[in-house]
């Protein structure tokens, strides 16, 4: 695992803020070089090796060389640190990270992106540094004993009782969800991934795809509606993550259901 390992040799490429409105990425295989995102604001859904990762401002995000992924969001504000890793012994995979302490890493990666763009006498050197202070922290985060969930679990149950309860309003928040354990946001989340193996969003959001395709078997709605009774404000948004959950668009999704049930009437019919 790329930041939990203690001996890197890095060679910096670049330091860049990118701004995206609704944008849909589709990796091209054979970059050379390794990246880290952070972000400023938006969030973003990454799908790679069949499994979908939702990423928020209190992430940070390892893109290693020749990996494909997708990428899909409704607007973001990102820091990419682009580089070579040359101590990589072994295939990375993608990783996310979510943060003890966003506030700290936004603070170095904005001072590194501000003297990356100066590029004063020296910069390249000083950038390389902030970048090894910060893979630092979160070594120290992932090395650090500081889930203890023996007396969370109830708790991570009732809230994800609570998603079940809930997930069809379009309103719901993890803000709100902690807040009704009194705990904070960033170590709620902390604590679900822990639990559950996803984020909490993430987990709202499979709810809802779950919800979505028995809606669309029934037939009884349209697209737009489904979209709407599931919990997602933008129809557009929906079809996308449908199908990139289930690999069909949701149209397509009641076709290949009728596809399937034809063929299987055609199978017990020539059985008897």
């Amino acid at each position: 695992m790329f930041f939990s390992e203690n001996d890197h040799t890095l060679e910096l490429l670049g330091v860049f803020k990118i701004n995206r409105n609704k944008f849909y990425h589709e990796s091209v295989d054979g970059r050379s070089y390794d990246c880290i995102g952070f972000r400023i604001s938006g969030n973003s859904s990454f799908t790679y090796d069949k499994k979908e990762y939702y990423v928020t401002p209190e992430d940070i995000i390892y893109l290693p060389h020749n990996i494909h992924y997708s990428q899909v969001t409704e607007g973001e504000t990102i820091i990419s640190i682009n580089f070579i890793n040359y101590s990589s012994a072994g295939k990375h995979e993608l990783e996310i990270l979510h943060l003890d302490c966003p506030d700290k890493y936004n603070e170095l990666i904005l001072k590194m992106h501000k003297i990356w763009t100066k590029k004063e006498p020296g910069y390249k050197h000083l950038c390389t540094s902030i970048l090894y202070e910060i893979l630092y922290m979160a070594n120290r985060q992932l090395s650090a004993d500081i889930l203890d969930l023996g007396d969370y679990n109830s708790i991570m149950s009732d809230a994800a009782e609570y998603m079940h309860k809930n997930y069809k309003r379009n309103n719901i928040s993890i803000l709100e969800i902690a807040a009704k354990y009194s705990i904070s946001e960033t170590y709620f989340r902390k604590l679900f991934n822990k639990r559950y193996m996803t984020s909490p969003m993430q987990y709202i959001i499979s709810l809802r795809l779950e919800y979505a395709s028995q809606l669309l078997l029934s037939r009884y709605y349209t697209i737009t509606e489904v979209a709407e009774k599931a919990g997602f404000n933008d129809p557009k948004y929906f079809s996308r993550i449908f199908k990139k959950h289930y690999g069909y668009s949701p149209r397509r999704y009641i076709n290949e259901f009728d596809d399937n049930m034809l063929d299987l009437r055609s199978n017990i019919e020539s059985i008897k």
